[in-house]
């Protein structure tokens, strides 16, 4: 179990469900926010956070690229992978390449906390 505030990025290219990630999960997790999946991947070289929470669809770059250039590096890194796509190929491939939970947006809040929780503590 982790004893200091953990850290998140949520990314998403839509700053609005990124701002709605902060507001909601600021006040018990130290959250960093981007709308560019590249600059996740420069923040991940010098920080290691405790969790990853990412858009499925961006430009650029995908949730689940994302997710693996990350994961060669920090495999057990949880990533909770957010889509307005209930798409079972996409669902598919999110866990076959590591996602913890993909789910579906509007974000279910309840659910998301459960979820975040859930594998913080299997760290």
């Amino acid at each position: 179990m982790l004893k200091k505030r953990p850290s998140i990025i949520a990314v998403d290219d839509n700053d609005s469900n990124t701002t709605l990630l902060k507001y909601i999960l600021s006040g018990t997790y130290n959250i960093t926010t981007y709308n560019n999946p590249k600059k996740v991947l420069e923040h991940v070289k010098n920080n290691k956070p405790h969790l990853i929470l990412s858009d499925l669809v961006m430009p650029e770059m995908d949730g689940i690229d994302l997710m693996r250039n990350i994961k060669n590096n920090m495999p057990e890194l949880p990533f909770i992978i957010l889509s307005a796509y209930d798409d079972e190929e996409d669902i598919k491939k999110a866990y076959e390449n590591g996602a913890y939970k993909y789910m579906v947006k509007p974000i279910n809040i309840p659910n998301l906390i459960e979820n975040i929780e859930n594998a913080l503590k299997q760290l």
